[in-house]
């Protein structure tokens, strides 16, 4: 299954998580926190960890270095990002986020620039 929206919607989502509205503060934190912790699994196309933190629906940064996450966000950082080549980040500590729609699906241009892009944004803030 697959979500469909502009980046428009994307922002929204990010705003959300970061200034709740819609949604209670705890549902929040609850969706953006590990919820188990310690979990082997795989990121696709990133690889295995022997500790991939998810929250509920969130992909959570933690430890992780190979990731499409930016190398200077924080550890809390969540998103989520999707065979349409997509992808939402928020850095709730930073308070910074960043929206990407794709023009084709998730494959190797993806894999090598993502976290490049994420982090020239963050120094570019």
């Amino acid at each position: 299954y697959a979500g469909a929206g502009s980046i428009r919607d994307l922002v929204a989502l990010a705003r959300e998580f970061q200034n709740t509205t819609l949604i209670s503060p705890e549902l929040a934190r609850e969706a953006t926190s590990v919820a188990y912790p310690g979990l082997k699994g795989v990121t696709p196309g990133y690889g295995g960890y022997s500790d991939n933190t998810w929250g509920l629906g969130f992909e959570i940064k933690g430890a992780k270095v190979r990731t499409w996450f930016p190398r200077a966000a924080s550890a809390s950082t969540f998103g989520h990002f999707g065979q349409s080549g997509s992808f939402l980040w928020v850095d709730p500590e930073s308070v910074r986020a960043m929206a990407f729609l794709g023009a084709e699906p998730f494959g190797a241009w993806h894999r090598k620039n993502w976290q490049a892009l994420g982090d020239h944004f963050l120094e570019m803030v």
